[in-house]
């Protein structure tokens, strides 16, 4: 009997949930765990998980490629021409959030010079990364392998001024530590696309899928 085709996942080394929850280097829970793990079962394909630092997406792990990239974006993506980006399969928007001393704002640019702002390591946020640029605004970076939990950690802990997140994960956050950052508010949608995309070595058979923002 032949033995069964591998779809090949990328797993990011920041990834957090409520999207992939990972032990060392496996994804045991989260979105993209049932996502990736249900697309497999549906093609009757064995699943093989391949672990990609999230600062290196376009390498391959110990000579090993993958068929799938989740939670990417084309505009990230300089190195990344041999994949081939899905139509959407869910809407993630990505909101600047602060505590509910902040007032309200029509534009990131309204924020006073200075704000410091929680953001990821590696992460890229091209609707406002000419007012980080331009000093307007200032990153405070949680390490990428603490992901968007150790930046709203930080956020909490008041080591910044407000926090770039998605709603998803700021909603998983204030249920599962509803003590720690009470009242937030989600004061602006700052447009970031986050994609799943198959590479243009993935088998012509295996359907396409892709999550990014609702701009």
């Amino acid at each position: 009997m032949a033995e069964a085709p591998r779809l090949r996942v990328a797993i990011g080394a920041n990834w957090g949930m409520p999207f992939g929850k990972l032990q060392g280097t496996r994804l045991v829970d989260g979105i993209n765990h049932d996502l990736t793990r249900s697309l497999a079962q549906r093609l009757g394909w064995k699943l093989e998980q391949v672990f990609v630092p999230v600062h290196r997406p376009h390498e391959r792990k110990s000579g090993h490629g993958y068929d799938l990239l989740c939670h990417h974006s084309p505009a990230w993506a300089s190195k990344l021409s041999a994949l081939v980006w899905s139509e959407p399969l869910f809407d993630v928007s990505d909101v600047l959030v602060a505590k509910p001393t902040q007032v309200a704002l029509t534009q990131a640019s309204d924020l006073d010079r200075g704000t410091i702002v929680g953001t990821v390591e590696f992460y890229s946020y091209p609707s406002i990364q000419a007012l980080f640029d331009g000093g307007h605004l200032i990153r405070e970076d949680a390490l990428s392998m603490q992901g968007m939990q150790g930046m709203l950690d930080k956020l909490a802990r008041g080591r910044s001024d407000m926090a770039v997140t998605n709603r998803l994960h700021l909603a998983w956050y204030q249920r599962h530590y509803p003590e720690a950052l009470p009242g937030v508010q989600a004061l602006l949608t700052v447009t970031q696309a986050i994609t799943t995309a198959p590479s243009r070595a993935a088998p012509r058979s295996m359907p396409t899928l892709c999550s990014k923002n609702s701009r």
